[in-house]
């Protein structure tokens, strides 16, 4: 299973794409993803949400994908990038 994860900061005008990760796990019941993450640059409030897209291969046979899913809350940080 291959789970791609984006991470957004909502803007005024459009959306910025902030952070990407790919993961490759074998496990068929969960996929974890610790690893999607943006370092702060300054203290001004910024809100974040995250998408997440997942391809499997099952039985040989790959192309089984999921979402893109969108995080249910946005959140507000004091994290300025």
């Amino acid at each position: 299973m291959h789970v791609y994860v984006t991470l957004w900061k909502v803007g005024e005008f459009w959306d910025y794409n902030e952070a990407n990760t790919e993961q490759t796990g074998y496990n068929t019941n969960s996929q974890g993803n610790e690893n999607t993450f943006k370092y702060c640059a300054n203290p001004n409030a910024s809100t974040f949400y995250g998408e997440i897209t997942a391809t499997a291969t099952i039985g040989g046979l790959s192309g089984w994908t999921a979402g893109p899913v969108y995080s249910s809350m946005k959140v507000s940080l004091l994290c300025g990038t």
